[in-house]
């Protein structure tokens, strides 16, 4: 290395130095490992794994003749402040458009969340890193003339449009994925691979996904919340935290009625109610073809193969988001005996995924993000059936999550009803804690092999 730009670097989950020695005007750094024992990965350890890395990063940097220090997050705000100086503002007559997009707004929330709708609405995400190393996006004119750009194009574009309408904003980097840890904050290095826009509010901060076009206003979900973000403001870099999700802010909600035949066959109609993450779910689901919306309802949620099938999406933009779903189904019960028809506590799983072995686990596990789901499963019953046995409610409690269940008879219906609700406080669960964790959902799953019985008189 130059000795007048030098490096720093930082040893992770390895205790390793260099060896420097100087060379005229250089530097050498000789880090070496010898019979270093392989390690095999455990499954949901994302970028959490604990594995020896070794990070490094030069202290000045230059692309293209644009000179950048990167010793501190600060100057590397700096260098990109004056990256895009001649990139982040729109013409007089653009700005003019932005404006009367607002004009009927009261308040500056309200005029975030019209430019950002129609961002959503009129502009597409598009994967084009030019430029000097990807890092200057395409100027904000340019944008609002093609209606297209990555995602550091989108975020200087909105950035232009509020500042058109006076409301301050700024970019940030951030390294983005479900699975992504956050980056170091005692070591300033470029470890991002996406942008994101900060503006702050009166009374908080609104977090802008400029490439979604799905998105909630100010819901960035599990694949940038919890990381540290380089806001880039005019006084240089500066490492802020994303929000955390909450479980109710993920919430899935099913209520669903069964129709019973004599010959156990029926018709459901079941009501899927949704917000963040199992929002965006379904969201996704819903450009898919039928067979493949079919498919995934009966291998993802364990549905029984219906032989008649019809789905429909609500209105995207209305939260929460609603599913609706009719089946007609040749065997509604599971199997039966004589006169008696063995039922599920709910015709699909309220969960399905066996979590990974929990045999000298050492690494922390993440599922995709906190959430509360809740279901309510109504049997009508056929005329001349009653209730035999019910499963006895169930309650259990872990450090991380809840779930309770409840069967009961509503004899004026002649129907049976079932809830359950079933609760995950935190995503992210140490190593040491996965055990009870996993038998937790073990013990969940096991609930769906309980059987209601019903018998005709």
């Amino acid at each position: 290395v130059p000795a007048e730009i030098d490096i720093h670097y930082r040893a992770k989950n390895i205790n390793i130095t260099p060896v420097v020695t100087n060379v005229s005007s250089k530097k050498n750094y000789l880090w070496e490992v010898k019979n270093l024992t392989a390690k095999k990965p455990e499954a949901g350890s994302g970028e959490f794994a604990k594995i020896p890395r070794l990070l490094i990063a030069a202290n000045q940097f230059e692309y293209d003749g644009h000179r950048g220090d990167m010793s501190q997050w600060k100057g590397m705000g700096l260098w990109y402040n004056e990256l895009v100086q001649t990139t982040n503002q729109l013409s007089d007559a653009y700005q003019s458009e932005i404006r009367k997009l607002v004009a009927g707004a009261s308040n500056d929330i309200e005029k975030v969340k019209i430019l950002y709708h129609h961002l959503q609405k009129n502009f597409r995400y598009v994967s084009i890193q030019l430029g000097i190393g990807g890092f200057r996006p395409f100027p904000a004119n340019f944008v609002h003339e093609k209606k297209y750009g990555d995602c550091k194009a989108l975020s200087n574009y909105m950035q232009a449009c509020l500042n058109a309408v006076n409301i301050k904003s700024y970019s940030a980097w951030i390294n983005a994925g479900s699975d992504r840890s956050p980056v170091d904050a005692d070591f300033p290095y470029d470890g991002f691979n996406h942008q994101i826009l900060c503006v702050p509010m009166e009374k908080d901060t609104a977090w802008l996904e400029c490439t979604s076009n799905l998105a909630d206003f100010g819901h960035l979900g599990n694949f940038t919340e919890n990381r540290n973000a380089l806001v880039l403001t005019e006084n240089g870099g500066v490492l802020i935290p994303t929000p955390k999700s909450k479980s109710y802010q993920n919430k899935f909600t099913m209520t669903t009625t069964v129709r019973m035949n004599d010959d156990g066959t029926g018709n459901t109609e079941s009501i899927i109610t949704t917000t963040g993450e199992f929002k965006y779910e379904q969201l996704a689901l819903s450009q898919e073809k039928a067979d493949l919306q079919k498919q995934y309802f009966v291998n993802a949620f364990g549905f029984p193969n219906p032989d008649e099938f019809e789905l429909s999406f609500g209105e995207k933009n209305i939260k929460p988001l609603n599913t609706r779903i009719q089946l007609r189904i040749e065997k509604i019960n599971d199997f039966t005996a004589g006169s008696k028809m063995f039922l599920r506590p709910r015709i699909y799983k309220i969960w399905s995924a066996k979590l990974p072995s929990q045999e000298n686990r050492s690494e922390d596990y993440l599922f995709e993000c906190p959430f509360e789901k809740t279901d309510t499963t109504i049997y009508k019953l056929p005329a001349g059936y009653q209730v035999e046995a019910l499963p006895k409610e169930k309650q259990m409690k872990n450090e991380f999550g809840s779930y309770h269940s409840k069967h009961w008879y509503d004899e004026q219906q002649n129907a049976i009803v079932t809830t359950a609700k079933l609760v995950l406080t935190q995503h992210h669960i140490p190593a040491e804690k996965y055990s009870s964790v996993k038998t937790f959902f073990n013990e969940v799953m096991m609930e769906d092999s309980q059987r209601i019985v019903v018998k005709k008189e």
